[in-house]
């Protein structure tokens, strides 16, 4: 049996100094053609502090983005639906309700309190402004310091590029984003990002498409940015090898939900929940060949290996399968973040126990 005690999704900690961002049950919907919907992220919950690094994790498709999105209100509000739900910015001025804030409030915590790095930096960049004409930009629209001088901004752009390791950055920011490398035109999206000396980096897959040598060079940049201004950094990523050297705390994200949450090292070694378990299973391993690569799938089982029992009480770790596919509004119990051990926390459903079925026996302690 896990010793754990349940804790409502607004309450779900991580230790350390107060937090610089805190969502709790997010959930977002998308209206198609034809008025469906369909929920992209459900009941999303966490918290970031200051110089700790959160990594969101899962297969394409599973609410990353569409949730670090979320927490700037950069969703196409046309189609997008905040269903419910809270996300907090702490600013000097105090804390900023986003899903609540009117517009100019929004735009005072981008980029000056959050900022982000998007996916690909060729088409977040205008290729037809100078480099040095789109730090500037990020500069004036979002440093707090508003009484910069253009020699100030200047000084401001040339120390920004000169942080992230771009050489001779007063000639270079002349030049035109084609005249950069793919690891160069990252590092000057990083720039424009920390240039206004943010609270929170939100990194959405930073490192796509770059080589294996460039793709550290710029991790360690952020670690070290993180580190000289106690900046929080959500980290979006896929890829396992990351999360495991670079983040404190990971979220496994799975069709839109959070199903498991922990420290690092924890997760990774002793994962609790099926998919977890599958989603380690699935990385190739150098030396060892296989006739074909495990999915997901292949890997997940009987629903009934969900169960778990919890301070004597019956529980299904949520999956697709434990529950059937209902339309929206229709599920009679939400599924909820619980925790399970110390700082170990599932996505858990109640349940009535199976006359002489043994709750998963792979967890009992």
């Amino acid at each position: 049996m896990i010793d754990g005690s349940p804790v409502a999704a607004r309450e779900l900690p991580s230790t350390g100094p107060r937090p610089v961002l805190e969502v709790a049950d997010l959930s977002v919907t998308f209206r198609g053609i034809g008025g469906r919907r369909v929920r992209a992220v459900r009941g999303v919950t966490f918290q970031v502090r200051p110089r700790e690094t959160l990594a969101l994790v899962g297969e394409s498709g599973s609410g990353k983005t569409v949730t670090a999105m979320s927490v700037l209100r950069l969703l196409d509000e046309r189609s997008a639906e905040f269903e419910g739900g809270r996300i907090r910015v702490a600013t000097p001025a105090g804390v900023v309700d986003m899903l609540g804030a009117d517009p100019r409030t929004i735009r005072s915590v981008r980029g000056a309190i959050v900022a982000m790095i998007f996916q690909e930096p060729m088409t977040s960049l205008n290729p037809l402004m100078t480099v040095g004409e789109q730090v500037a930009e990020a500069i004036t629209l979002h440093a707090a310091d508003r009484a910069l001088t253009r020699e100030g901004i200047r000084a401001a752009m040339i120390d920004a590029l000169a942080r992230v390791g771009i050489r001779e950055p007063e000639a270079r920011l002349r030049d035109y984003p084609h005249q950069f490398s793919g690891g160069m035109r990252q590092r000057v999206m990083i720039a424009m990002a920390l240039a206004c000396r943010p609270s929170l980096l939100i990194a959405d897959e930073p490192t796509t498409a770059l080589d294996v040598t460039v793709q550290a060079r710029i991790l360690d940049l952020i670690r070290e940015q993180a580190e000289q201004r106690d900046m929080a950094v959500l980290l979006v990523t896929h890829d396992l090898g990351i999360v495991a050297d670079r983040a404190d705390r990971v979220g496994v994200m799975y069709t839109g939900r959070i199903v498991e949450a922990g420290p690092v090292a924890d997760v990774l070694r002793d994962p609790i929940h099926p998919y977890t378990r599958a989603l380690l299973r699935c990385r190739p391993e150098v030396g060892r060949r296989r006739a074909r690569l495990v999915t997901v799938a292949d890997t997940i089982g009987d629903p009934r290996a969900c169960r778990i029992e919890v301070n004597g009480q019956a529980m299904s770790m949520w999956m697709p399968k434990t529950q059937a596919d209902q339309p929206l509004g229709d599920t009679p119990v939400e599924p909820r973040l619980q925790e399970v051990a110390p700082g170990r926390y599932l996505c858990v459903l109640p349940v009535e126990p199976e006359p002489g079925h043994d709750a998963s026996p792979a967890r009992r302690a």
